[in-house]
């Protein structure tokens, strides 16, 4: 038997790994085995609190290391980025960061002559640390649970934190497909949370309510989705232009999954019961992803574009489609502060039995509109409207077979927009229609033009 004791200001390990500081071990000698016990270091700022490395028989092919470190999830967090672990933590740190204090028990299993396929299993304790999830720019605060890892992934029975002062549980699941991070969230919009205040302007007043929200955040694994949202909305109040308006007692269950291509981009595409779908597509440039393409639908016949194209394209079927109510949202969807600004406008097609404007409404017509070289081009067909116009900045120019407008015996609320009111900001119009109706009014054959004079339009 022999038994010995070590010290080092400064050890390194193999392969150039971190450097373990203020070494103190103890080597004992017995029989055909060897046991070093390790009981102080430090390296990354974490300590060690305990290592134990044997080796039963000199004849045995495998070697055992068991450890307690702790300190800061930060430090470990970089020791993962620089280790043979990273893959099986991919998405943790790709996700997310995180700072305060954890303890971490740690077993390797080495085969002395094949190191390449060492076994690594562990157990995180986490107790009032704060999580930063990177996507949303926002922490989880006073996290607490237990995480477990080994050759089939990364798991955790419960884990609970608070995110934008609202109440999270979470779970982490391990499968062979990869581990998945599953937590349930109160999503609070009423008027003074957190969340709320980040809203656009435009729809603040809007929404209000709370509802429970389920993630899912892909750690590992690249089969599975990066992140899937779901939430029956159930509790929402959202006062929004037709098919989107719902009451807090109505649920309309609403799916969003991020998918990421390492060679095209992420991509986001959400469902919302057949009243909304989305897909937007970034593009890789220079390691840095853009939004290059977005393809939004109103209402669940709505049309698919197959094709995928750069810039914004609209597709829409619905029973009533207001103008003044979607115009007062279009400045949050293409205006300097929205997320689709910059993207240039593709495409729309669109159809509504009924289109409302101020107090008249345009039956059944089907609307689409292609980007022309200054301007648009839209072609209506329907009941209420057929032929087509050229529309720029400062001319449009329109040739209609028909166009009839009745009166809307519901009228939407009065709408400011200044736009409408003053025909100074119109542009100048060409316009023939050889049939017009407006109201009980039936005008026949009608031609006009417009010309800006200082403060409105000479007819």
């Amino acid at each position: 038997a022999l038994d010995s004791d070590g010290r080092g200001d400064e050890v390194f390990g193999a392969s150039g790994g971190q450097a373990i500081k203020g070494f103190g071990a103890e080597l004992a000698c017995r029989s055909k085995g060897l046991e070093i016990t390790a009981s102080k270091g430090s390296s990354a700022d974490l300590k060690l609190e305990k290592v134990s490395a044997k080796l039963r028989d000199f004849d045995d092919k495998n070697r055992g290391i068991e450890g307690q470190i702790s300190g800061d999830l930060a430090s470990y967090y970089s020791v993962l980025a620089n280790s043979p672990l990273r893959p099986r933590f991919e998405g943790l740190l790709k996700h997310t960061q995180a700072r305060g204090p954890a303890r971490v028990g740690l077993r390797l299993d080495i085969p002395l002559h094949d190191t390449d396929h060492t076994a690594t299993a562990g157990r995180v304790a986490i107790d009032g640390a704060e999580l930063l999830l990177t996507d949303i720019n926002e922490p989880v605060r006073e996290l607490r649970g237990e995480v477990t890892f080994d050759a089939d992934g990364i798991a955790a029975r419960k884990l609970e934190g608070r995110l934008m002062n609202q109440p999270l549980t979470g779970s982490i699941t391990a499968r062979k497909t990869g581990s998945a991070l599953a937590a349930f969230w109160v999503l609070d919009l009423s008027k003074d949370a957190p969340l709320s205040k980040k809203l656009p302007e435009g729809l603040r007043s809007r929404i209000s309510g709370n509802t429970t929200l389920r993630a899912q955040l892909r750690l590992s694994g690249a089969d599975l989705p990066a992140l899937v949202l779901d939430s029956d909305l159930r509790g929402l109040t959202l006062r929004l232009p037709a098919p989107l308006a719902k009451a807090a007692a109505t649920a309309a269950p609403l799916r969003v999954v991020i998918a990421d291509d390492p060679s095209s981009g992420p991509r986001l595409t959400a469902d919302w019961s057949g009243r909304f779908g989305a897909d937007l597509r970034w593009r890789l440039k220079n390691g840095k992803s853009a939004l290059d393409a977005v393809k939004l639908r109103l209402g669940k016949d709505a049309p698919v574009f197959p094709e995928v194209l750069p810039g914004l394209s609209l597709g829409a079927v619905t029973s009533d489609l207001s103008v003044d109510d979607w115009s007062e949202l279009a400045d949050y969807f293409g205006g300097s502060e929205s997320a689709f600004s910059g993207l240039p406008f593709t495409r729309a097609n669109l159809r509504a039995a009924r289109w409302l404007w101020r107090g008249f409404v345009l039956p059944q017509t089907l609307v689409r509109v292609q980007p022309e070289a200054k301007g648009w081009r839209v072609r209506l067909d329907g009941a209420g409207a057929e032929g087509e116009a050229l529309w720029t900045p400062d001319h449009v120019q329109t040739l209609l077979q028909h166009l009839l407008l009745s009166r809307n015996p519901t009228p939407a609320e009065s709408h400011d927009n200044k736009a409408i009111q003053e025909p100074g900001r119109w542009p100048a119009m060409d316009a023939e229609i050889g049939q017009l109706e407006i109201a009980e009014a039936t005008f026949g054959t009608v031609k006009f033009q417009t010309q800006r004079v200082p403060g409105g339009q000479k007819l």
